[in-house]
């Protein structure tokens, strides 16, 4: 007799559906505590857009 991986497979499930619905919380936090700590945290993508602008504009700037 094959014993039960129902219990398994639905605590398996429950964690990853936990952790995409706080993914967004827990990257707040991550960023924070890391800030704190004097550590430097993966930019935002807001972020890297204004990185990327700002690069843009310096090298127009420069080809002028």
């Amino acid at each position: 007799m094959m014993p039960n991986n129902f219990g398994v497979q639905a605590q398996n499930y429950a964690r990853k559906e936990l952790m995409k619905r706080h993914r967004k919380e827990w990257d707040e936090i991550y960023r924070a505590e890391m800030i704190r700590l004097g550590g430097t945290p993966k930019p935002t993508t807001e972020e890297k857009i204004l990185l990327l602008q700002n690069k843009i504009n310096e090298l127009q700037k420069e080809i002028k």
